[in-house]
């Protein structure tokens, strides 16, 4: 009899957590971003002759705003042809690469520039609204409420990829032909073909890539290319199973309290060449101690983790990139310079599959979380293996 009585006091409480869980989630689900993939023309010409010489880089890397949906973030182009590691002449790029920053992070690497360019792609990269060259007085650094509000700001800078290029080649075109008849010069640019877009993405950005490509544009890209992926928190088994979602439940009702900067410096400062690495980069947008993150993002990363691991549908065929190894704890050691010190490997490694069908993981022995900013003997192994993948997908590739 007691344990009926309790059951009925309990019921009024089940039914109103019941009743306010549904009402938060209605309202979250109202407050998502739902993109359209819809990229306005007009809009987008409005950007691009807005770009100027990257501030950060210098010549010739050249950066153009993106204003979308309420947001501001930055598109960096690396000029084809402009690598003075190029030993090709070839007029036309083989691909339209696209790189995606992750977490407490920019777009920083002039390498990756130069090497996607000398192997025959053209290069951009965009920094996501609340990073680096985005960041705005007031703004969150760092932050996310949902994946998909970066979407818009990703086709934008995919779109505005292409016709750049596309700009490029016309203009090669009128050098060459500007004698012919005009008959002559709109055959010419009639026959320029779109290239296929490449997609590479780090971190966090390959989270919010794969949701982004799962979400209608699952084809989208020749090559895909993930450095050290987020699709796992680097927990032990009772924290990502039991803690986690109950964490990001907590987010539903408070998504603005702050848990505070988490991490230590050391993967900074394995990274950093005033400290043990070899890189220089602006520890305003990219600091040794990482901004603070809230609830909300918990449980937007949590919700994007969930996605991935009930399986996603990306037709694009994948390389995933991970570490041979991992380390954590406050103290420096020396795995610091050799192992991927945010993530855990071989989470990476078990969770890739589930992207899509066309998966492909590659341990990378020696490499840090950022692979490409590993050292140079471990990065050129990862840059080689990177180019062999994209050659070959593109080859069996129609998608533009």
């Amino acid at each position: 009899i007691r344990a009926a009585l309790l059951s009925f006091a309990v019921l009024p409480i089940l039914f109103f957590a019941i009743f306010f869980s549904q009402n938060y989630a209605s309202r979250e689900s109202a407050a998502e971003p739902r993109p359209s993939h819809h990229v306005d023309l007009q809009r987008l010409y409005s950007f691009l002759v807005r770009g100027v010489e990257d501030s950060s880089l210098g010549a010739p890397f050249k950066a153009y705003p993106i204003d979308v949906d309420g947001h501001y973030a930055t598109l960096v182009e690396y000029p084809f042809g402009s690598s003075p590691r190029r030993t090709d002449s070839a007029s036309a790029p083989k691909g339209i690469a696209l790189y995606v920053h992750g977490f407490n992070d920019y777009f920083f690497q002039r390498e990756m520039a130069e090497k996607m360019d000398s192997a025959g792609y053209a290069f951009f990269a965009v920094d996501l609204h609340g990073f680096g060259r985005s960041i705005r007085e007031g703004e969150p650094r760092s932050d996310m409420h949902f994946a998909s509000e970066f979407f818009a700001e990703i086709d934008y800078a995919v779109e505005m990829g292409w016709h750049l290029v596309k700009s490029n080649l016309e203009h090669k075109v009128y050098d060459t032909v500007r004698d012919s008849s005009n008959e002559v010069i709109t055959r010419a640019i009639t026959a320029i073909k779109r290239p296929p877009n490449i997609l590479v993405a780090h971190s966090q950005g390959g989270l919010i890539a794969s949701l982004y490509m799962e979400d209608g544009r699952r084809d989208k890209f020749g090559a895909v290319v993930m450095n050290s992926p987020f699709l796992e928190m680097n927990f032990g088994f009772p924290i990502r199973k039991i803690a986690l979602p109950l964490i990001a439940s907590i987010g539903l009702y408070f998504p603005d309290y702050s848990v505070g900067s988490t991490g230590n410096p050391n993967y900074a400062n394995s990274l950093y060449k005033g400290e043990k690495g070899e890189w220089e980069y602006n520890t305003d947008w990219k600091p040794f101690k990482r901004p603070p993150t809230y609830l909300h993002w918990v449980r937007a990363i949590h919700k994007a983790q969930t996605k991935v691991r009930e399986g996603l549908h990306i037709a694009s065929p994948i390389l995933v990139l991970h570490s041979g190894c991992s380390v954590k704890g406050e103290e420096w050691v020396e795995e610091y310079t050799r192992c991927d010190g945010i993530l855990d490997a071989r989470l990476i490694r078990d969770a890739s599959p589930k992207l899509g069908p066309k998966v492909q993981t590659a341990q990378i022995d020696g490499a840090l979380h950022d692979v490409f900013l590993s050292k140079k003997e471990v990065r050129d192994n990862a840059y080689d293996l990177t180019f062999r993948f994209i050659n070959e997908s593109l080859a069996g590739s129609q998608v533009h």
